[in-house]
């Protein structure tokens, strides 16, 4: 299978926006991790409800 032959890691990217009082914040979230950690836990792209997230596949 394709995936299994993959090596780099994968680069999470959320952003999403708390309002608590009248007060905005916006709040940038970044995770790196190792392709094989995806294919340890089943999956290689997964979704957040209702938040923006972009996985990016990197050669390194």
């Amino acid at each position: 299978m394709l995936f299994k032959e993959l090596s780099g890691y994968i680069y999470i990217f959320e952003i999403f926006t708390v309002t608590i009082k009248n007060v905005t914040l916006n709040i940038f979230y970044f995770q790196k991790r190792p392709v094989t950690f995806f294919l340890r836990h089943g999956y290689i792209l997964f979704l957040a409800n209702q938040k923006i997230l972009q996985l990016i596949y990197s050669h390194l």
